[in-house]
Formats: C-alpha cells, structure tokens, sequence
C-alpha cells in the first residue's frame, strides 16, 4: 500500500517532541572563563632572586698606593732640548719621541707644545715584583727642590757581582709626612749596562707641589745578569776628556772622544755618553746623556760635546761614561 509522503514526515516529527519531552536535564549554554586555562604540559617553575651578600673590602697589605698617571703638555722653552724634558719628567727619551712623531729634535723650537706621556706605572702592590737574586746595592736618596716647586732626587745603583747586569730598575717613594700620601716612580739609569764593580745614578723628578714635610727612600726592584760574551754590548771609553765648570757650579761643558776598545771588530751603531755632575762629596746632582749620531767604526773616533747641570747643591767636578752597541 502506498503511505502518502507527508504522512510519514508528521509521523517522524511527533516521534522527536515525544523524545524531547521526555528529556529531564537541561545543558546550559557554554560560556567561556575569564581567563585561558593553563596548558597540561606546562609546568609552573619558581626563579629564586639573588640576594646580595655584604662583604667587607680588603684592605692592602702594603700601604704603598698606585698613583694614577696622567698626559701633561709641557711648551719648551729657551735652552731646553727633548733628553732634558724627558729627565725633567721621568721617562725615557723614546717615549717622549713616541708621543711627539711630529716633532724633530734637531729643530725643536720656542713654545713648541710637547705631549707628555704617563711615566711608567707604578707595579700593583698586590702583586709586587719578584726579589731579584742579583744583590745590587743602593745608597740613600738625595734630593732638592727645584725653582718650580719640584724635588729632584739622586742615588747611585752599585753592582758589586763580578759580573754585569742590565734591566736595572728601582721605585723612589716620598711620602708626605702631614697627610701620609705617597708617589712613587719607577726609573732605570740613563745607560743599559751596569759593568762589575761600577756604580750608574738614578735619577727621578717629583712634580710640584713639594709637600711641607716629606720623606723618601728607594729600593731595587729588578737586575739581570749579563752572559759573558754575550754581543749586545761593545766595549769602548772616552779619550780626552775636558770639562769646563761655571763659576756658581751650576754646569758643566764636557767634551772628549770615544773610541772601541783594541779588539773590538764590529762597528757599533748606538753610542751614548753619560755625563754626571758631582758634588764635593761625590753624590751625583745631575745627568745628562748623549746620543752619537753617526756610527763608530773600529780604529775611528767619535767626538762628542754636552752640558751637563747640577740640581740643588754646585757640583765640584763632573764624570762622563760610555756605552756602545752594535
């Protein structure tokens, strides 16, 4: 027989009100939370913060401070040349050089403005130099103010080994009395070699201002040992030697003439004169050093002529000593 159509679609809509009548809960509408929740793989972890442990800072075991240096311009004036300048401020000729390329020691002139380096660095306290086993001795500074408010001081580096030694270095301190500050610097001599049984003065300028009461005192800081035979060094002296003295005692003109000693067969291509003014008790006041600008070769003379000044006390002679290198 043959069911009309929507007789079956009345059948199957009665049949679904029926099912839903007979429902007894009723779902809610999803509503979303306020906040998104939480991924299951993620695990919440706890970062500790660092707190800060109060330490105490550790004072030196050595009093003795770095000083921290400074560049300074210095303007030449009348009669000065670099060598002085350099001694004037502690540090070495190449320095000087080094700091000033454009500058030409052969036409150094008035109001030339000149970069000063830093000297060199006073060594960490913490971590002092080791103690040398080369026992060089070292006499008691002498020192005296200078017109612009300074302090020169001297002391002669003695080396009673019967070898020579080189590398020599020593640190002068001054120590203000009032306010208990010290400066130190470090300086080597003017000359490489220290020959057995000889003595090299040191030299050191302390800028102003001059505290009111101060004292000072050097010591060794290092010497090495020179290999017999070693060819760094050639052997040569001084002939001739004149010196003219001022009448205050102030300066002195030096003149002579190097020559190698017999022997010698390699022609040295640095040649240096010291000059040194001494005082009547033969403490050296002043040093000065010349450069030879040529080479020496062996059987010739070089000739050499330099003023040498004195610092605080008159000198009463002066003495001169050469070193040559190939």
């Amino acid at each position: 027989m043959n069911i009309p159509s929507r007789f079956i679609a009345g059948l199957v809509l009665a049949l679904l009100l029926g099912l839903v009548g007979c429902t007894a809960e009723v779902f809610p509408l999803f509503t979303p939370t306020a906040a998104p929740l939480p991924s299951p793989t993620a695990t919440p972890t706890l970062t500790p913060y660092l707190t800060a442990t109060p330490t105490r800072p550790q004072r030196s075991p050595t009093p003795l401070p770095s000083p921290t240096p400074t560049p300074r311009t210095h303007v030449v004036q009348r009669g000065e040349d670099l060598f002085g300048i350099a001694l004037r401020y502690g540090i070495s000729l190449e320095a000087l050089l080094a700091a000033n390329p454009t500058v030409t020691p052969q036409f150094l002139s008035v109001g030339t403005q000149l970069r000063i380096p830093a000297a060199v660095p006073t060594p960490d306290p913490n971590n002092p130099p080791t103690p040398t086993p080369i026992g060089l001795t070292l006499d008691a500074p002498f020192c005296a103010p200078s017109t612009e408010g300074g302090l020169w001081c001297f002391a002669w580096v003695h080396n009673p080994q019967s070898f020579a030694v080189e590398g020599v270095t020593a640190q002068f301190r001054r120590l203000d009395v009032e306010s208990g500050a010290i400066e130190a610097q470090n300086v080597a001599p003017l000359l490489n070699r220290l020959p057995a049984g000889e003595a090299l003065p040191l030299a050191v300028f302390f800028p102003p201002p001059l505290p009111r009461t101060y004292q000072v005192d050097a010591e060794v800081l290092t010497a090495l040992p020179i290999p017999a035979g070693a060819p760094r060094y050639l052997d040569a002296e001084v002939v001739e030697v004149t010196q003219t003295l001022s009448p205050d005692g102030l300066s002195a003109y030096l003149e002579g003439e190097v020559q190698l000693a017999a022997g010698v067969s390699q022609t040295a291509q640095q040649v240096w004169v010291l000059g040194m003014a001494l005082d009547g008790a033969g403490q050296v006041v002043g040093v000065r050093r010349w450069e030879s600008p040529a080479p020496l070769a062996p059987g010739e003379r070089l000739p050499f002529r330099l003023w040498v000044y004195a610092s605080g006390a008159p000198m009463a002679r002066a003495e001169v000593r050469v070193e040559a290198r190939p």
